[in-house]
């Protein structure tokens, strides 16, 4: 077995948390805090330290490589030994959480491990393989997807199903064949391999067809038998802890699945339809809050200008944007900007979607007639720093938050608004004093989430005439190049694989508070941001098109072909 090797420093033989501490990735603070709760409960410190939000697992892996001197991978860059894993059987690699990878032109495999510390399991690998290797870091969620890529998880739900004649189709039957617990769990796999935000089970006529959200887009899944559909509703209501009796009323829940031992949290919505129950769940990745705004895709100018909003000591700072943009994810991020050791950070959400270490998070419930309003004049009498309200949704909701940031404090929230500009009218339609708003809003981030090309099947281009006439305001490289979506295995023929922001910022200079923000129009309003450098989403967009992240067909579909 072979190991990369490097000249010995201090940090290879450092503990874990001192080097993320040297890295930056984490405060001594945070150490501490994390060392007490891995004594009261007897876990390996990354556990903590990921679960609690101050790290990913990423950052995991990146520092228990730098300890010991191996390299971190990331396991879509490789191409998985698909003959090493079958020897090794996927028992054997869920439980070890190891992958094969391919070195080409060697006889060596390139080992991917997410305890590198664990020698005995890479030595058994060795064994069984007869073949030297070469061990690798990455991490857990990398490694257990790509086994799951192994096997289509959409197949290994057909394959429960089929073999099921027409003749013998009914309901008791289904049942003894296939159990609907089982079927959940091969949906939520799947749901975990493509890293789908949703998971539509939709009742038609003689099925029940399951879809995926994958990067904002629908797409299809398996077929589930009508007379298993029943049962399928009936497990994840139970999951959800809602009234099984009950088929005529929508009805809300939130529920944990277990996959290779790693949680799922879902909020799941079931709906009445003429044919059936429909349930949609939302996939909650608790990832999601450890991103750092400069991973949302900022641009360079409106990351710093972002932070020096979010270090303001009071004030209104608003992100817009329609259902599924990642507002929530861009709220977080913000948050976790902020010293909440030395700061008391209070969010009233509805509903508290992600756990946040040193967060007080409250839970509205407006059929007790605990609303945003509610909750907001009991958190100011709490004496905090930071408010997160998570939507101003009317008047009464908007005047509280306003006086919130008059008064000392710095209140995020979002507004579905289409773009920047448009939250000062809405706020405005709802009767928010003009004066007041002037007073204590400071900025507003709209975004949208685009697609980002395949890395395996893009190809570049040179544009068209026409194309490159929807750069007119861009400075122009002397040679453009863009990048077209093809269409590969990887990316499940879409052409794209994962997503990332796009956004505008207007940032509330005392020169745009010179306006009338009643009396004056939004074109006013957006000359005057601009003379002060403020880029529109198509801007933005098109940036990110030249950069070669993404199509120009992406950015038509989610800014217009203005």
């Amino acid at each position: 077995m072979t190991t990369k090797t490097r000249p010995a420093d201090n940090s290879r033989f450092a503990f874990l948390g001192e080097i993320l501490v040297e890295r930056g990735v984490i405060a001594r603070d945070e150490l501490e805090l994390a060392i007490q709760e891995q004594k009261r409960r007897k876990v390996v410190l990354g556990k903590i330290l990921v679960e609690s939000g101050f790290c990913s697992e990423e950052d995991i892996a990146l520092s228990l490589a730098d300890q010991l001197g191996l390299d971190f991978v990331k396991i879509d860059d490789h191409e998985i030994d698909r003959a090493s894993a079958e020897n090794l059987g996927d028992s054997f690699l869920r439980q070890g959480l190891v992958l094969p990878l391919i070195v080409p032109g060697s006889v060596t495999v390139r080992l991917a491990v997410a305890d590198p510390f664990d020698v005995e399991k890479s030595s058994a690998v060795e064994t069984r393989l007869g073949r030297p290797i070469e061990v690798v870091v990455a991490t857990q969620a990398e490694i257990l997807q790509g086994i799951d890529r192994l096997l289509d998880d959409a197949s290994k739900v057909d394959a429960m199903l089929s073999g099921i004649s027409a003749a013998e189709a009914n309901a008791d039957t289904i049942l003894d064949r296939v159990s609907a617990e089982e079927l959940i769990h091969q949906i939520a796999r799947e749901a975990a391999r493509r890293g789908a935000t949703d998971i539509h089970l939709e009742p038609e006529a003689h099925v029940m067809r399951v879809r995926y959200r994958v990067d904002g887009v629908l797409a299809d899944g398996p077929m589930i038998h009508v007379q298993l559909a029943p049962a399928v509703i009936a497990r994840i209501k139970v999951m959800s802890d809602l009234d099984l009796s009950e088929h005529r009323l929508p009805q809300d829940g939130r529920a944990r699945i277990e996959l290779d031992g790693n949680p799922m949290d879902w909020r799941v919505s079931v709906l009445p339809t003429v044919l059936g129950e429909n349930v949609v769940i939302r996939v909650l990745d608790g990832k999601t809050v450890l991103l750092d705004p400069r991973d949302l895709g900022l641009s360079e100018r409106n990351h710093r200008d972002l932070l020096d909003l979010c270090a303001r000591p009071h004030g209104v700072l608003l992100v817009t944007g329609p259902t599924g943009s990642g507002k929530s994810t861009t709220l977080y991020s913000l948050l976790r900007t902020i010293d909440g050791l030395r700061k008391k950070i209070v969010t009233v959400e509805d509903p508290v979607e992600y756990r946040i270490p040193l967060v007080r998070q409250v839970q509205t419930h407006a059929e007790i007639g605990f609303t945003f309003a509610t909750a907001l004049r009991s958190i100011l009498r709490q004496d905090p720093d930071v408010i997160l309200i998570g939507e101003i949704r009317d008047r009464e909701t908007a005047e509280i938050a306003i006086r919130a940031a008059l008064t000392g404090h710095l209140v995020f929230s979002t507004l579905h608004t289409n773009s920047a500009l448009g939250a000062i009218p809405r706020l405005l339609d709802m009767g928010v004093d003009p004066f007041l708003l002037k007073s204590s809003l400071i900025g507003v981030l709209a975004q949208r989430l685009i697609r980002r090309v395949c890395k395996s099947c893009s190809t570049e281009y040179r544009p068209t005439d026409d194309e490159l006439a929807t750069f007119a305001a861009h400075d122009l490289p002397e040679r453009v190049v863009l990048k077209r979506a093809n269409g590969c295995p990887r990316c499940r023929e879409t052409g794209y694989s994962g997503r990332s922001g796009i956004h505008e910022l207007l940032v509330v200079t005392e020169k745009l508070k010179t306006l009338s923000f009643a009396a004056d129009g939004p074109e006013k309003l957006e000359t005057l941001a601009r003379e002060g450098g403020f880029r529109s989403l198509r801007d933005d967009g098109l940036d990110k098109a030249l950069s070669g992240l993404t199509t120009l067909e992406e950015i038509a579909r989610l800014t217009g072909a203005q």
